[in-house]
């Protein structure tokens, strides 16, 4: 299982800067993509700095809402959408 380590690195108003190590395109790709779904996202987007390292920078902006909110409900409804294909692939058609 791989451990990522997840740092808050600004979090002023409606701006939310977050550092992941551990990860770089696969999962931060997703979250950014999953939340810019959403009309309360103003901007959501990653960053990853140098190719060498392991470690993301994903950036969200609320319209609406608080973005530490939003980008839970992001991962929440990401993890909801894999447990459906899951059991989809379980219960072939």
């Amino acid at each position: 299982m791989i451990r990522l380590k997840v740092s808050v690195v600004r979090k002023e108003g409606d701006l939310l800067e977050v550092e992941v190590e551990g990860e770089t395109h696969t999962i931060l790709n997703l979250i950014s993509t999953k939340l810019l779904e959403y009309d309360e996202v103003e901007i959501a987007g990653y960053d990853v700095p140098h190719p060498l390292h392991e470690k993301g920078k994903l950036i969200v902006r609320a319209k609406k809402g608080d973005p530490v909110d939003l980008l839970i409900k992001g991962i929440d409804d990401l993890i909801n959408e894999f447990e459906r294909l899951k059991e989809d692939l379980k219960e072939p058609r």
